[in-house]
């Protein structure tokens, strides 16, 4: 062979090692940007569950709390960064979906009721306060990460509950309210939500939410119309469980010698007021009513809770 195709040979070859070269550093450089990718990926997976795992520790001693009827307030929820929470449920939980870095990540949680509107920030508040019909049903909580004003006739007890708290993001005003708070309104119809305490309506988003004491007024103020509307379905079944419980405890202790047939009764017209409300959440204050009864029932027999 010539020196000359020895030459063409060799930078053939050279040429070659040239490209081979040059396509695995490609190689590489594509791979180590998926490992990145990858890792980047799986850290904010981690971030975001690490978040939801956060929120439901902070939540928990909330949904044990006592028989105390006043609002509960904790300490503000501080997260690494801001955040995005949505709220959604069905059946026995409620799904939170939060959103960091560029992604979601969702998780149930079960046994709670937490009433909020889709939030966004670093910082949340948390309230609570049980459900009493009559007896407690379970605690209702509230998660809210912006200011509300609360004006116009506010009913002495919701006025004093609301001062208690000493919250910078609920207050209680007669000359007015900053024009970045949300204002709640009692006996009229100028606020961002109108509430219409003797009646049971709350107004708001455009939308007409049904309540029947301060708990579920709370609920409806705080939370989006779906949000509490799901939330109450998930109430009343749990109720309904309860309200068998006792209509048992009143048929064992009839075997004892206690006559709790009056009592008995007063629980199946609340279980019947159940079954109106799932239908037509407006009839929420005639359940009121029965739980009343029922409550005033228990105290002349022989107490079943």
């Amino acid at each position: 062979m010539s020196k000359t195709g020895v030459l063409s040979m060799n930078k053939r070859g050279q040429d070659f090692a040239l490209i081979f070269s040059i396509v695995v550093g490609a190689l590489i450089i594509i791979m180590g940007f998926y490992t990145a990718s990858n890792f980047i990926q799986i850290s904010n997976l981690r971030q975001r569950a690490e978040i939801a795992n956060r929120l439901d520790i902070v939540l928990n001693p909330f949904s044990s709390l006592g028989e105390n009827p006043s609002l509960a307030l904790g300490k503000p929820i501080e997260m690494p960064e801001n955040i995005a929470l949505n709220f959604s449920c069905s059946g026995d939980s409620q799904k939170i979906k939060v959103t960091a870095n560029g992604g979601t990540s969702s998780y149930e949680s079960y046994g709670k009721y937490i009433f909020s509107e889709n939030l966004m920030g670093k910082k949340f508040y948390i309230f609570s306060k049980p459900l009493e019909m009559p007896w407690k049903v379970d605690n209702l909580m509230y998660l809210i990460s912006k200011e509300y004003c609360f004006i116009n006739d506010v009913p002495k007890e919701i006025e004093q509950e609301i001062r208690t708290l000493k919250s910078d993001k609920l207050t209680v005003s007669s000359t007015g309210c900053p024009d970045s708070s949300t204002t709640v309104c009692f006996g009229s119809r100028q606020c961002d939500i109108n509430v219409d305490y003797g009646n049971g309506i709350v107004e708001k988003q455009n939308a007409e939410i049904p309540f029947a004491g301060d708990a579920l007024m709370y609920a409806a103020i705080f939370s989006s119309p779906e949000v509490y509307s799901c939330n109450l379905q998930r109430l009343l079944s749990r109720l309904d469980v309860q309200s068998d419980i006792y209509i048992n405890d009143c048929q064992r202790l009839a075997l004892k010698g206690c006559d709790n047939s009056a009592l008995e009764q007063s629980i199946n017209v609340l279980k019947e007021n159940l079954g109106y409300v799932l239908a037509d959440p407006m009839t929420i204050s005639d359940l009121k009513n029965a739980a009343d009864d029922v409550q005033s029932k228990n105290r002349i027999a022989c107490p079943v809770f």
